[in-house]
């Protein structure tokens, strides 16, 4: 990505944290509106307003004749002459504008959409400790009470937590605390599952693999809801805490002998070892004690 296309996604992600209730400092709106003037060169009605200026001044002396003149010879510059131009500051203006931000409001917005997420995560597992959040409409319109308050407070921390989860990605990113997360707009929430994972989900003994199947099959109360029935717990990670899932391995497949040949069996390395063992005894005449020597590596028949 060139420098000029990373300013506008830089602007176009700090647009993103604003939306959300984030600010910029004085200082990064000047900047920036520098960078459009700049950036604007050749526009028609620049040209049209720096020519009747011009005129104006040579007939009225209202203005300075040799100043007009120099605007509008670079307003009417052709495209090379004015991307040479672009080019030749847009380096220092990008890394203005990052200092600037980050120096200024960069960690006030991060920690503001932090702290939004984190509250509707609770409200949505609150919720989840009093009924099954995940039960269709038809069936939620049948309860009572606290249950009712409950189904229908979960759906409003999903639609809460939905709504943050991209400024919030972008005020990390544009924090230049966090690695591994790209660009700050790149994806939206179809991004790679890991970085999502890695920001959002505390995943300590979940199964990745469930894990990932859960965030990719799945949007709205069903993935957020069904992350926690996994055991993850919904909070934002901070800079040290934040550690990208990779894309799970593969199953294991394990060669079993049976009676009428043999029999392919796939273990979920994630699972733990009674679990595994539990696929392998779903073989024909497997016992325990040969699913746990096969499992050790040692061939057997079933």
């Amino acid at each position: 990505m060139s420098d000029i296309e990373s300013v506008n996604v830089h602007r176009r992600a700090v647009e993103v944290v604003v939306a959300a209730g984030g600010t910029v400092s004085p200082e990064w709106e000047r900047i920036a509106a520098s960078w459009q003037r700049l950036a604007g060169f050749g526009d028609p009605a620049a040209v049209k307003d720096a020519c009747e200026a011009l005129a104006d001044a040579v007939i009225t002396g209202s203005g300075d004749v040799v100043d007009l003149a120099v605007r509008y010879l670079a307003l009417t510059a052709g495209p090379v002459q004015a991307a040479s131009v672009r080019n030749a500051v847009v380096t220092a203006v990008y890394a203005a504008l990052r200092t600037e931000y980050r120096r200024s409001t960069g960690a006030a917005n991060l920690g503001f959409l932090a702290g939004r997420y984190d509250t509707a995560a609770r409200a949505l597992t609150d919720a989840m400790a009093v009924t099954d959040v995940m039960s269709p409409p038809e069936r939620a319109v049948m309860l009572e009470g606290d249950k009712r308050q409950a189904w229908f407070a979960a759906r409003k921390a999903v639609a809460q937590i939905d709504e943050v989860v991209l400024p919030l990605r972008a005020a990390a990113v544009l924090s230049g605390e966090y690695s591994g997360l790209g660009h700050a707009l790149d994806g939206g929430t179809g991004g790679t599952p890991g970085f999502w994972l890695g920001l959002l989900v505390d995943r300590t003994g979940v199964n990745p693999r469930r894990l990932w199947e859960t965030w990719t099959e799945n949007e709205g109360i069903d993935r957020w809801a069904g992350l926690v029935r996994l055991g993850g717990a919904l909070r934002f990670a901070g800079p040290d805490e934040f550690r990208p899932l990779g894309e799970p391995a593969g199953y294991r497949v394990i060669q079993v002998r049976g009676g009428h040949g043999w029999i392919q069996a796939e273990v979920d390395p994630y699972d733990d070892r009674e679990a595994q063992v539990a696929v392998l005894m779903a073989a024909p005449g497997m016992t325990r004690d040969s699913a746990l020597q096969l499992l050790d590596g040692v061939p057997c028949a079933a």
